[in-house]
């Protein structure tokens, strides 16, 4: 199973080092029984500005980094929600928010 709680706050960093201006970005992801044990995320928001979005160049490039990492977006309509996560670069290091700056 993907460790989607660290994955999320990797991703929000890159965010944050990708759009400065905005940080700090905030992810939250959603996912149904069943279907996150094979990198199924149902639903994505990206919080930044004081407002949550789920479009515009922030989000695409969530949505980027999370197939880069493996997982897929997909709503299976009647499925049982299973979690909601939320994320940022708080939950990391220095030294991990520096290399994935690096790599951005």
């Amino acid at each position: 199973m993907k460790d989607i709680q660290t994955d999320i706050s990797r991703v929000a960093a890159g965010l944050d080092a990708a759009f400065p201006d905005l940080a700090p970005i905030v992810l939250y992801a959603t996912g149904q029984e069943g279907h996150i044990e094979r990198g199924v995320i149902s639903s994505l928001f990206a919080d930044y500005g004081g407002h949550i979005h789920c479009k515009g160049a922030v989000f695409e490039k969530a949505q980027a980094s999370f197939r880069l990492r493996g997982y897929e977006f997909q709503w299976h309509e009647g499925e049982k929600m299973a979690f909601a996560l939320s994320g940022s670069a708080k939950g990391l290091s220095a030294h991990e928010r520096v290399g994935l700056g690096r790599i951005q």
